[in-house]
């Protein structure tokens, strides 16, 4: 009742879309606004409600769930206006070429080199690790150790 959007992106500005001037879009989203809050009775509209009214107007309904045609076609008029993204592949032949393209790139390889690199450096810490349990249960390494503490460096032990 009186708010807005916000910026949108891409910006679309205060024009005529769909032979719909943007002035005249608001005012028929602001009608049906109101026929919505009647028509349920709405005294505190709440998350789940705005919701459902945003899913009408998307889909170029009026608060009856009927077309409207103005408010249809505004928001087609802004969607043929979005630039186009990619087309997610459908088709399991389409998804694998795309794998197969993603990998002959660099970020997959500075990818596939990291988690490479991430694999051996793990191994190689297990094996000090290993090293480490051992030669701390050895008796040799612990009685070194204590002459360590004592300041024996010249200790044998046999």
């Amino acid at each position: 009742m009186g708010s807005y959007s916000g910026p949108t992106d891409p910006p679309h500005g205060y024009g005529t879309y769909g032979g719909v001037k943007h002035r005249d879009y608001n005012e028929r989203v602001y009608e049906e606004l109101k026929k919505f809050i009647e028509a349920r009775k709405i005294k505190k509209m709440t998350a789940k409600d705005m919701e459902e009214f945003i899913g009408l107007i998307n889909n170029g309904l009026g608060a009856n769930g009927l077309a409207h045609d103005e408010i249809a076609a505004f928001n087609n008029a802004i969607r043929k206006a979005l630039p186009k993204g990619p087309a997610r592949p459908s088709k399991m032949e389409d998804i694998l070429a795309a794998g197969r393209k993603y990998m002959k790139t660099s970020r997959f390889r500075l990818l596939a080199v990291g988690a490479a690199a991430a694999g051996l450096v793990g191994e190689t810490l297990q094996k000090h690790v290993d090293a480490l349990e051992i030669a701390g249960k050895s008796g040799h390494y612990r009685r070194a150790m204590q002459a360590l503490e004592q300041g024996d460096l010249a200790k044998r032990f046999v």
